[in-house]
């Protein structure tokens, strides 16, 4: 009964132990990517919408299960100012009344890649140099953080050596460089934001801003065109959409040239 006991243990002991080695790396990283200068400003598709400036936060956090990493990433950020065309930068506090429900409705979405900084790790000797990821289903300001599902990428594609926001010419890091990084710890800072990176919503800035530039009220605002303006713009498409209309007025012209003519030779040899 003893040996039997005993054979157990050791049993369960060893199976602890294994578990524990394939369980390793375990150290990973966790923090905060800011916004800075470089950063925070990004170029939306849109027709009046130059650029949309942000203050936004990335949470993440890279841990190892069952011997396999697993990263979760997240943001929350703020509205800094938005460049409206042929207009001025507004800040949350300056944009026109009849803009700020439809500012309201921006989302954002993150595509990056971050700068790996691995604690005892000379830069010289390892190829983990880049992390990338995504902050899941686009938020809007003032809302909270992103909801995302944590991945788990291979050993052999988490992180990289270099371009890292390339999709053909990515190189990425070894497998040992990779597994160095996780045991010993690391940080993600310096975010370059990828082509997957966009801000969701603007077309509903646009349509405002031509409803907008529609009304009475449009002569407060420089990114409306004058009326002299848009007068002349009606009136360049009015002779554009009536082609067969100009053709005939100018034949009816020359038709009245030549009548004038003829009665003017008449009158010249009238006594």
């Amino acid at each position: 009964m003893k040996r039997r006991i005993l054979f157990s243990v050791l049993v369960l002991s060893g199976l602890i132990l294994l578990a524990h080695a394939e369980s390793q790396p375990s150290k990973g990283a966790e923090g905060i990517i800011s916004s800075d200068a470089v950063n925070r400003c990004f170029k939306p598709k849109s027709k009046y919408v130059q650029q949309v400036c942000t203050d936004y936060e990335i949470r993440y956090k890279l841990s190892s299960l069952m011997g396999e990493p697993v990263g979760n990433y997240s943001v929350s950020w703020k509205l800094a100012s938005i460049d409206i065309k042929n207009g001025k930068i507004y800040t949350p506090q300056t944009i026109p009344e009849p803009l700020k429900k439809s500012v309201n409705g921006l989302e954002l979405y993150i595509d990056g890649s971050a700068k790996v900084t691995s604690f005892n790790a000379p830069w010289s000797k390892t190829t983990a140099h880049y992390h990338r990821f995504n902050t899941g289903v686009a938020v809007k300001a003032d809302k909270g953080s992103s909801y995302n599902t944590p991945g788990s990428p291979n050993w052999n594609k988490t992180f990289i050596d270099s371009k890292p926001c390339s999709k053909t010419e990515v190189k990425y890091a070894s497998v040992a460089d990779a597994k160095y990084a996780f045991i010993n710890g690391f940080t993600l800072s310096r975010l370059e934001t990828c082509s997957g990176t966009e801000v969701y919503g603007v077309t509903y800035i646009d349509d405002a801003i031509e409803q907008l530039c529609r009304s009475e009220e449009s002569d407060k605002y420089q990114f409306c065109p004058k009326k002299e303006k848009k007068q002349q713009e009606k009136l360049e498409d009015k002779k554009q959409s009536n082609p067969i209309d100009d053709a005939f007025a100018k034949l009816d012209d020359k038709s009245k040239k030549k009548t004038n003519a003829g009665n003017s030779m008449d009158d010249a040899f009238k006594g």
